[in-house]
């Protein structure tokens, strides 16, 4: 039985082991635009990376709609809800590039949500990071431009 996003979301803080490192991630070691963070953000990242999404295509669609589309697809095959996001708007690394404006697409059998997002940013020019909301402390997926000489490249957890 596949446990919901939310679920292992706050398992992660409520329970000791949950979302640490346990678990070897089967993708890359490296994620391409990970802003590092702190210990809060690196276990949401690491429970990020454990949930795996099944049949993932999409084509032609923007940053959000593409974001919608993983949140549905593990709300859809896993229950509970997604994660909220927020896009922050600014100078993209890529501005010239009008034309191919909104042209997200990803093809795989099977990837990490954390993946799919490093993936969203590598073709959207920006970078993400795990930010906590002020009320409350729920995690939050922030996009937004990408920084050159201050991106990712951070370890998986």
């Amino acid at each position: 039985m596949k446990t919901p996003l939310v679920g292992l979301l706050v398992a992660s803080f409520l329970m000791p082991g949950v979302g640490g490192n346990e678990i070897p991630s089967d993708e890359a070691a490296e994620y391409r635009r990970l802003v590092p963070g702190d210990e809060k953000a690196h276990q949401v990242i690491a429970v990020l990376e454990k949930i795996l999404i099944d049949d993932i295509s999409f084509h032609d669609l923007s940053v959000f709609d593409a974001l919608n589309y993983l949140n549905r697809k593990v709300v859809g095959e896993m229950g509970g809800g997604g994660i909220n996001f927020v896009i922050r708007p600014g100078e993209r690394r890529d501005a010239g590039r009008e034309d191919e404006e909104g042209r997200i697409g990803i093809t795989r059998m099977t990837m990490s949500f954390a993946h799919a997002v490093d993936e969203i940013c590598v073709q959207a020019g920006m970078e993400w990071n795990i930010e906590f909301n002020e009320i409350g402390g729920a995690p939050i997926l922030v996009l937004g431009t990408r920084n050159e000489g201050q991106h990712g490249g951070a370890p998986s957890p």
